[in-house]
């Protein structure tokens, strides 16, 4: 009897499950429950939530910056002539408006300025207020408003352009490391114009570099690649002015990002790489600045307003 129970026993013993089926059950169990959890997750939580918890935080893309530049990329400062130089310290760059949009006046009084008789600030005399300058900043870009183009004849347009050439020239030898030239009429009609004047300016202020601003403003900016095509023969560089361009004020996080700021410089980032250009801003811009800033912008000039 004690055999026959024995053999019983072995006859019905189960037979046991083989290492690899135990495996392939278990991983089978952690897919079936990934994908429960996954479907579960998007049922329960927002399409940026179940992103941010799949994904992680997705880093902001870089901001396009122009890589062949032909000048030194900076990032200039406002200063205005005549303030305590020592607030310039400590800035890589500064700008410096030297005249006014408005009506031409110059921001300094020279020999120059005397010569021609015009109007200007009689409290700041060029080459001393550069050479203080100079101590503080190593680059000075200065910011000039052509009046040229406001003369209807041809002899009168040369003999203007004649005399703001011979302005930028005694800006360039007082210590001025560039020129930046505003509110020139960039169009078909005027361009031919526009291009002789900045190749009299250049030629006049030697190895200084000239650059062309271009506002952002301009709503055919898109259809006149030809003209800056022809201004990119005779300038040294370009600046893209987003002075006037609308941020949101309050639209600044923790880190001094602002999503409007971003965006603005992502829809002109076609100017920035295919023209290397520099934005331009205006001091009041806070939440483009702290950007741009935050982001470590290589390349920006920021005028007071």
């Amino acid at each position: 009897m004690a055999v026959i129970g024995k053999r019983f026993r072995k006859h019905h013993t189960r037979a046991k499950l083989h290492p690899a089926a135990i495996v392939a059950i278990c991983l089978a169990a952690a897919v079936l429950l990934t994908v429960l959890t996954g479907n579960l997750l998007r049922l329960w939580l927002d399409d940026e939530t179940y992103a941010r918890l799949t994904r992680g935080e997705e880093e902001s893309a870089e901001l396009p910056v122009g890589a062949d530049a032909k000048v030194r990329k900076i990032n200039a400062y406002p200063f205005v002539l005549g303030d305590n130089v020592e607030s310039a310290g400590g800035v890589p760059a500064v700008s410096v408006n030297l005249n006014s949009p408005l009506d031409g006046s110059m921001a300094y009084v020279s020999d120059t300025t005397a010569y021609y008789g015009l109007a200007g600030n009689e409290k700041v005399r060029l080459h001393e207020s550069f050479a203080e300058l100079s101590v503080y900043t190593p680059y000075i870009s200065g910011v000039f408003y052509p009046q040229v183009f406001s003369d209807p004849l041809p002899d009168l347009i040369y003999a203007k352009g004649a005399q703001e050439a011979a302005l930028l020239r005694e800006f360039s030898r007082a210590g001025g490391s560039e020129i930046v030239l505003c509110g020139l009429p960039i169009n078909e009609s005027d361009i031919s114009a526009v291009c002789e004047y900045v190749s009299l300016v250049s030629h006049a202020v030697g190895d200084t570099p000239v650059g062309v601003a271009v506002s952002v403003l301009d709503p055919a900016l898109d259809e006149k690649w030809e003209c800056l095509a022809r201004l990119e023969q005779v300038c040294d560089f370009f600046v893209l002015d987003l002075r006037g361009a609308e941020l949101d004020p309050e639209d600044i996080d923790d880190a001094g990002i602002s999503s409007t700021a971003e965006a603005l410089m992502k829809d002109c980032s076609y100017y920035f790489t295919a023209y290397s250009m520099r934005p331009m801003l205006s001091r009041s811009q806070v939440g483009l600045l702290s950007t741009l800033e935050a982001r470590v912008y290589p390349n920006y000039q920021v005028l007071a307003d």
